[in-house]
């Protein structure tokens, strides 16, 4: 036998090492180990996100489509990869991030094989516009086990009141302030952010832990007349929350609500292209109708697209 051959298949492999097949983290000697190069078989489900974009790279990679439709995102642009075979290389100092938008398979090849690129467990994504990103690990120092001194946290949801939105304020205005996410003037003044989210044609949802607002959102019709039953929502997560699974349970109540109110379909006018929320809508259904290419200008990453998102309720 020679130790020098490895014979294996990929997506068994894969699933051992985070799909990894080949880099500077398999053991020494293992003929699959390699500083020059490492090499990845990617199985990703729909709506599955890089939770924090790549920043500061020092490799070259090349991505090529094996089977699905996976989108890459780079600053101020979006490349999506829909037929096998489709593949995109990028060089060192290209920030970037990415998102499944069906089920995919993608191969990956990067030089040379370097540590310091994965992301911590223990770490989710930020908030972001209509909602927060897939659910990571609770916060360990939120008691929840039986037994426990201190009460596990509880959480409800339900219509906000006139009285919610002191609570909602502070991470509206942290959120719109940021300017990552929303269309919205980062200067925006408590007035006039209560009149934007508040609306009285609006119906507007408050996520309450232990009683404290923590997330919130709104739903109405997106157009009047004959389009009417076409909803559209805002959701917001307050970013000492997210990670915590919370967007989603609000998106599916919401989600629930407009369709038990007759609405047939839900759009979002304006999700930003660099925001993991949208590896969430994926998950859910949502679909990208359109794109508005450099629409948006980014605080950090300049100008980045705009998608339309729709689904049938």
């Amino acid at each position: 036998m020679n130790d020098s051959v490895y014979v294996g298949h990929a997506d068994k492999d894969a699933a051992l090492d985070r799909g990894w097949l080949l880099g500077h983290f398999k053991e020494a000697g293992d003929p699959r180990h390699s500083d020059a190069v490492e090499i990845k078989w990617g199985v990703h489900p729909a709506g599955d996100t890089r939770a924090q974009w790549v920043r500061g790279e020092e490799r070259t990679a090349l991505q090529v489509l094996v089977s699905g439709r996976f989108r890459l995102e780079f600053p101020g642009r979006s490349v999506l990869l829909e037929r096998q075979g489709d593949y995109v290389v990028w060089g060192r100092g290209v920030d970037h991030s990415w998102v499944a938008e069906e089920d995919s398979v993608v191969l990956t090849v990067r030089w040379p094989s370097i540590p310091g690129y994965a992301v911590p467990a223990e770490e989710g994504p930020q908030t972001s516009p209509a909602s927060d990103a897939p659910a990571a690990p609770a916060d360990p120092a939120i008691p929840t086990a039986p037994g426990s001194r201190r009460p596990a946290p509880t959480l409800e949801i339900t219509d906000a009141t006139p009285d919610d939105w002191p609570g909602i304020w502070p991470f509206w205005h942290e959120i719109v302030a940021a300017g990552e996410t929303y269309a919205w003037d980062r200067n925006t003044d408590e007035r006039t952010a209560r009149a934007l989210w508040m609306a009285p044609t609006s119906r507007v949802f408050v996520v309450r832990e232990n009683g404290v607002p923590v997330a919130s959102a709104y739903l109405r019709p997106n157009y009047g007349g004959g389009a009417a039953r076409v909803a559209n929502a805002g959701f917001m997560v307050a970013p000492a929350h997210a990670g915590r699974g919370i967007g989603r349970r609000l998106a599916e109540h919401v989600l629930d609500q407009a369709r038990n109110a007759g609405y047939r379909a839900m759009v979002f006018n304006a999700v930003v292209a660099t925001n993991p929320a949208l590896g969430l809508w994926l998950s859910l259904g949502f679909t990208i109708t359109g794109t508005l290419p450099g629409a948006f200008d980014h605080p950090r990453l300049g100008p980045v697209d705009l998608h339309i998102l729709h689904r049938t309720l």
